[in-house]
């Protein structure tokens, strides 16, 4: 009895080691065999997880930076010929940076010829021993308003002449198309003129009638100078006593002339 109980025994040791080699064993192999881990170990109790960025899933990359890109803008194309959006690119590079202009105000010199019977004589516009026609040196200035290219003011002129003085007062209308710092523009317009005389004579004036052009060279986005050219017509009238039958005085005979006046000036700008 006592030899086959230590027997036993000695079984029951060597089937525990055995045991534990084979645990020992599959742990071993069970180490060379995982795959790899990814990302951050699990997180223990009481640790906050890290964001996505850190682990599991990221956010996809910015389009810019790989995948597809993003079509280019639409200026990267050149619009259609003829286009709106030709039209304003090509505004925007021919525009001269000088801003919008409000007010302007245009001292002027130059000189005029003038005859005042060009195109129909009229009797008794001056004395018998005047000459109606003639060079004059022009003095004036205008001030007015712009809106984009369109311009309107009023304009003052003198003109003085070796047998009398020509006035003139308009109301101008003028278009400018903007090149860089040069403007050129074309105007009209339309007012009243008269004369006067070194002796007393009766009242001579009428209408006046203008049409011009010219160009102003901006040194600045406030200064100016350019040159005008322009055509007058004037209508002036006066009216002569006459006699009755008795020979008193009892009524006046009008008489007109038509005229023509060339201008060349010189003008100064000043715009805000």
């Amino acid at each position: 009895m006592r030899v086959c109980f230590m027997r036993n025994e000695g079984s029951t040791r060597r089937a525990r080691g055995l045991a534990a080699a084979l645990v020992l064993w599959s742990s071993v192999a069970a180490a060379q065999t995982a795959p790899p881990r990814y990302g951050p170990p699990p997180a223990g109790p009481g640790t906050v997880p890290p964001p996505m960025q850190s682990g599991g899933l990221a956010p996809p990359p910015p389009m810019q930076n790989g995948g597809l890109t993003p079509p280019p803008a639409q200026g990267a194309w050149p619009p259609p010929s003829g286009s709106t959006a030709a039209t304003l690119a090509e505004a925007d590079r021919s525009d001269s940076g000088r801003g919008l202009e409000f007010i302007y105000v245009e001292p002027e010199l130059g000189a005029e010829y003038v005859g005042l019977n060009a195109l129909h004589s009229g009797l008794y516009l001056l004395p018998a021993d005047a000459s109606s026609s003639g060079f004059g040196l022009v003095a004036g200035g205008a001030a007015g308003v712009r809106l984009l290219f369109f311009t309107a003011g009023p304009r003052f002129r003198f003109v003085h002449f070796s047998d009398f003085d020509l006035f003139t007062i308009d109301l101008e209308l003028g278009w400018r198309v903007p090149l860089g710092s040069l403007d050129v523009y074309g105007m009209l317009g339309g007012g009243y003129a008269w004369l006067t005389q070194s002796v007393p004579r009766p009242k001579v004036d009428g209408y006046n009638f203008r049409l011009g052009g010219g160009a102003d060279y901006y040194f600045t986005n406030v200064l100016s100078l350019g040159g005008r050219l322009s055509v007058d017509l004037q209508r002036l009238q006066t009216r002569l006593p006459a006699a009755g039958p008795s020979g008193m005085i009892t009524e006046s005979v009008p008489t007109y002339g038509l005229g023509l006046g060339l201008t060349a000036s010189i003008i100064a700008g000043l715009h805000f």
